[in-house]
């Protein structure tokens, strides 16, 4: 569903954003607590990171923020 496919893209934010903030966590922990598969977390971590390596400028996990206007349209907006 489009509702657990925004969430596992958030888990692997999240997942990216400890990282980054040198307070790393594992898939599993991440899994453990949003009740996301770690398997569509994974997925999604290599997505959002392929992304975000072919932009010029690297953003932060930390700066990607979720815009939602309705439950069927979902874009990662940089801030």
């Amino acid at each position: 569903s489009m509702r657990y496919k925004t969430d596992a893209i958030i888990a692997a934010i999240i997942y990216m954003a400890c990282k980054e903030e040198q307070y790393p966590r594992t898939f599993k922990e991440i899994a453990r607590e949003t009740n996301i598969v770690e398997k569509e977390i994974r997925k999604y971590y290599r997505t959002v990171n392929k992304l975000l390596e072919r932009q010029d400028m690297r953003t932060s996990a930390a700066d990607l923020v979720v815009c939602a206007d309705s439950p069927d349209h979902v874009w990662m907006c940089d801030v």
